[in-house]
């Protein structure tokens, strides 16, 4: 599986490929990992999260990373402003929720690993 970050690299076409990716999404009906659950649990509050997440419809421009493999994108990983925050979700390719957390909206990254993600 390849793994890719916008702040490291996206491949040439990927424009078309994410916008694909994500209008797939958008027609379908969003599913739950356990451990999404159990990391939204986390949040006092989890049902203002919940609904906020099934009353969106993802962007492509709000992707940040995504991972492939044989078949395509596998999963992508979104970065979108909720309440003054930065809710990530990470949503495979069959809409399933993989898991969900906030983040500080200036968060920069700083710490970002450049050597996991593929570069070609």
């Amino acid at each position: 599986m390849k793994r890719y970050h916008k702040k490291v690299f996206f491949p040439a076409g990927h424009t078309d490929i994410l916008k694909s990716f994500t209008a797939g999404l958008n027609v379908r009906a969003w599913k739950y990992t356990a451990h999404c659950i159990d990391t939204i649990k986390e949040r006092p509050e989890i049902k203002d999260i919940i609904s906020f997440i099934y009353s969106i419809k993802l962007s492509p421009d709000a992707i940040f990373e995504y991972y492939t493999d044989a078949g395509g994108i596998a999963k992508a990983c979104y970065r979108i402003i909720y309440n003054n925050s930065a809710l990530i979700l990470v949503v495979s390719k069959n809409k399933i929720l993989v898991t969900a957390y906030v983040n500080a909206n200036n968060d920069n990254h700083d710490t970002l690993k450049k050597e996991l993600y593929s570069i070609s």
